[in-house]
């Protein structure tokens, strides 16, 4: 590929090749020229996938303004393509498009604005993005509003469990995380990440409760399990729980109790798996000043 690029250096398609390749080798940090020379293109709209894919290597980066820069031209090239066009269902524009929106939302929140994911995942009608962002948002009254069988998937379930523990209605709170669908030994990830969700719900519960001590240690949990899920994973372009971080919940909390070494830990387990993040880097800091 650097062969390549080093004679066309200002060809997309290598340059989208490239980004992929620097980060299945675990070093995007070589991609950093290939994503900014790609993110610098005007493409046509049917090439809403090529915008997106700097966003792979800005994530890794910590990039998050630029991130928001291509993530909202992808996804709006994706509308004007459907507006003008009409691809099919097999089109790269609809095809990629979810994936375009979540990375959006993605970097809608980790640039802050948090509020603004759900408009972009009701417009792009995709109904566990819908979930995930109005947790990111906080509406949990909004959570609840949504269609909801006890055969959803764990997303759905956990979203729903959070909720109700949110407004403080344990018993509803318990009764829907025991929805949570049983997982194979022989999928591991999705034990560990289901396990982050359970212990989030019910670290929200025993607040609820004012039992802050067994909160921690749920918190605890669920931060050291949605850590080792996501390194299960391997190559991803977030966390599994981007839309609600037991590791900032876990430091917010031992902040509060003045237990500052598990804050920290927390913060730093945040900043490995979104790198520079904006909210973890500003809570180091406050922590590091008092």
């Amino acid at each position: 590929f650097q062969a390549g690029l080093a004679k066309c250096p200002n060809h997309p398609g290598l340059l989208h090749f490239y980004i992929h390749t620097a980060q299945f080798a675990g070093d995007s940090k070589a991609a950093a020229g290939a994503a900014t020379t790609l993110a610098s293109f005007t493409l046509p709209s049917e090439d809403s996938h090529l915008t997106h894919m700097p966003g792979h290597t800005f994530f890794d980066l910590g990039l998050y303004a630029q991130a928001l820069d291509v993530g909202q031209r992808s996804v709006a090239m994706d509308y004007a393509d459907f507006d003008c066009c009409h691809p099919g269902y097999y089109s790269a524009p609809r095809y990629y498009h979810s994936h375009n929106v979540e990375f959006l939302v993605y970097a809608l929140i980790q640039n802050g604005r948090a509020s603004e994911t759900v408009a972009v995942a009701e417009r792009a009608d995709d109904p566990s993005l819908i979930e995930r962002a109005l947790v990111a948002a906080q509406d949990w009254q909004g959570v609840i509003a949504l269609p909801y069988t006890k055969n959803d998937d764990a997303a759905a379930t956990f979203t729903r469990a959070l909720a109700f523990a949110k407004l403080g209605e344990n018993d509803k709170a318990k009764a829907t995380l025991a929805n949570l669908p049983a997982v194979s030994a022989a999928k591991p990830y999705r034990t560990a990440i289901e396990s982050a969700m359970r212990s989030s719900v019910l670290a929200q519960i025993a607040l609820n409760q004012h039992d802050d001590a067994n909160a921690l240690t749920l918190l605890e949990t669920a931060s050291t399990d949605a850590a080792r899920g996501d390194r299960l994973v391997g190559i991803r372009e977030m966390p599994t729980l981007y839309y609600y971080s037991p590791h900032l919940a876990l430091a917010e909390l031992a902040m509060k109790r003045n237990n500052i070494d598990v804050a920290r830990a927390a913060l730093n387990v945040e900043l490995q798996e979104s790198p520079k993040s904006p909210a973890a880097t500003a809570a180091l800091a406050k922590l590091n000043g008092a």
